[in-house]
């Protein structure tokens, strides 16, 4: 037997910020199939993360992150994972052998021409030359998206996969997931700037690494 109704009422609606809870869940399930949705509570909120359910049920347009994959990357549900080998675990030696890159996006600048070299090289792209090299942060450089692609079957704890190519100003050169971005929207030209955020999560060890996000508004 399946229920009609429009309008849906959520009387001491602070519970929702119980993201763990059975009842929240299923009561955003239920508010999907309303036109009209309606909050109550007298209780005053002591946490601005518990109004994440209180919006979303009002509105999903309200929180651009899906309800779902909030709970899953806060390991409040468990999500089946992809039908796929699992990327190989993290290396501590070798995140340490290349310090500076990994988690400073640090390159590489040929004192003699200035090409920058993404990641870092000792030998020149253009002279050939041998560690004529002094080190470039590119941690905080704006760049612009050249080409990309969309991947929907990569490993990824966020499908699908956006990958571009981005040219940086003032040179530098590199292929980097996207990441805060609607693929549907992504688009040759767009304006982007780095940022440090997680990879995946292999035998229970988070690696870290560079993507690009879009410029924000107001954002020089």
């Amino acid at each position: 037997y399946q229920l009609s109704y429009d309008t849906i009422v959520a009387d001491e609606s602070h519970y929702l910020g119980n993201w763990k809870s059975g009842q929240t869940q299923a009561v955003i399930e239920l508010s999907s199939k309303a036109t009209r949705r309606y909050c109550l509570t007298g209780t005053p909120g002591d946490d601005p993360r518990k109004l994440y359910g209180q919006l979303y049920f009002l509105s999903p347009a309200l929180i651009p992150l899906p309800y779902a994959k909030f709970l899953s990357w806060r390991n409040m549900v468990n999500v089946e994972p992809p039908r796929r080998p699992e990327p190989q675990r993290v290396s501590s030696s070798a995140a340490w052998r290349s310090e500076d890159w990994k988690f400073g996006f640090v390159g590489s600048k040929d004192s003699t021409d200035g090409t920058i070299h993404l990641p870092p090289t000792r030998v020149s792209r253009n002279t050939n030359a041998l560690d004529v090299m002094e080190p470039v942060a590119m941690a905080e450089a704006k760049g612009t998206i050249v080409t990309f692609t969309i991947d929907r079957m990569a490993y990824s704890p966020s499908p699908p996969v956006v990958f571009a190519v981005v040219d940086f100003d003032g040179g530098g050169r590199f292929p980097v997931e996207l990441t805060d971005v609607d693929a549907d929207s992504v688009a040759i030209g767009g304006r982007v700037v780095m940022t440090f955020r997680r990879l995946f999560t292999a035998d229970g060890i988070h690696d870290y690494f560079w993507k690009a996000r879009p410029v924000r508004e107001g954002e020089n």
